[in-house]
């Protein structure tokens, strides 16, 4: 564990990527407690030592800071699409970044990853620091950031796209990701994608 800046990580990522390595990227947001995220830490340390035997194996647990001063400046024009509340005080976006070489060690390495996030969100409750907000860029598949915006910013993303792109081009023209009518547009447990058929 180091203090660095985020161009000194990228860089030592870039060193180690290859072609044909799996990756999975993991994320969470939590309140800015630093007894919480040393804690965080060596749960993820002490998991780590179930699978530091996976060939290829690179884990990089990465704290990158979202302060007030940031998300207090869209508040005052206006507010965050993304649904970021200053309120909530100082946050820190968390991320599990993992490469391996070998398909066969897929779902051990997910359920691992998922079993440290588990840890950590049941820590978070109990000392105050848990946040619902997910950064989209790296979310998981089976996570839902534009839920986390909440219902009122996903109706307002939604209603901006019925506007500038009636026909859909910017939620169907590249497949995967996250979309806002779909899996990652859940409102109230379902799509509401039936509503705007032209995006079927």
């Amino acid at each position: 564990m180091r203090l660095t800046n985020l161009s000194d990580i990228t860089s030592e990522q870039d060193k180690h990527a290859r072609d044909g390595l799996r990756q999975l990227f993991l994320t969470r947001t939590y309140g800015n407690d630093p007894d919480f995220l040393t804690q965080v830490f060596q749960i993820a340390n002490t998991t780590l030592q179930s699978f530091n035997h996976i060939p290829g194996l690179i884990y990089v647990l990465v704290y990158q800071p979202l302060p007030s001063s940031i998300t207090s400046r869209s508040a005052n024009s206006g507010g965050n699409p993304l649904g970021l509340d200053p309120t909530t005080g100082p946050q820190v976006l968390a991320l599990q970044t993992i490469q391996w070489s070998n398909a066969v060690d897929d779902d051990f390495i997910n359920d691992a990853a998922r079993k440290i996030w588990k840890k950590a969100d049941e820590l978070a409750v109990k000392m105050g620091a848990k946040r619902d907000w997910i950064y989209l860029n790296y979310a998981a598949p089976d996570q839902d950031p534009l839920g986390s915006y909440g219902e009122e910013n996903v109706r307002k993303l939604r209603a901006a796209s019925t506007k500038y792109d009636p026909k859909g081009l910017f939620q169907t023209g590249v497949p995967g990701g996250f979309k806002l009518w779909g899996k990652g547009g859940k409102l109230n447990g379902t799509s509401e994608r039936k509503q705007h058929p032209e995006r079927q």
